[in-house]
């Protein structure tokens, strides 16, 4: 939930910017597109090492965490590191960057900004809602530290895909 929240928030400053005049940013935003792709692919490929080393040998059940107090499961970061987490990997996604550009000089043209902010938000609230009630729904599917490890097995790849296809796209763009 709080890193929907970080998400949303991500969402609603990129939505935002128009009404703070950062219309600017979108020059900036096309020009070193490349390494803002490069920046994101790299932090994609960390995520995905990161989580593929976690099902490996620190998901719920493994030695490191069986002896934690908590009952077996993992040591969890604070709500605040959390929120910031997604947000600042929503403001690294090159996907969102590309498209509040693209989107930016259709909203400043239809001065319709504050709709456009709270539609946005709104939207990305609502599908993150589901996402959360979805994942409480499955909890008690995904409880074995099996289920658990080919989740995380499965994440760590879709990432590291993504982070590979995004460092492609951005070297492109630098190269070019």
């Amino acid at each position: 939930l709080w890193a929907s929240l970080g998400v949303g928030l991500g969402i609603a400053v990129y939505a935002g910017l128009p009404a703070l005049g950062f219309s600017a940013l979108e020059g900036l935003v096309q020009r070193h597109l490349g390494l803002f792709q490069l920046l994101g692919g790299l932090v994609l490929l960390w995520l995905a090492w990161s989580t593929v080393r976690s099902a490996r040998g620190g998901g719920p059940g493994s030695s490191e965490t069986a002896a934690l107090p908590t009952g077996g499961n993992a040591p969890r970061s604070s709500p605040f590191q959390t929120l910031l987490s997604g947000l600042g990997i929503t403001l690294i996604n090159p996907i969102a960057m590309v498209f509040f550009s693209a989107m930016l000089p259709t909203v400043l043209a239809s001065g319709w900004i504050p709709g456009f902010v709270l539609g946005v938000s709104s939207g990305v609230a609502l599908v993150m809602g589901v996402y959360c009630l979805l994942a409480t729904g499955l909890r008690h599917v995904l409880t074995s530290p099996r289920a658990m490890r080919r989740v995380q097995g499965l994440s760590g790849l879709a990432l590291g895909v993504f982070g590979v296809l995004t460092l492609w796209q951005g070297s492109g763009a630098v190269w070019s």
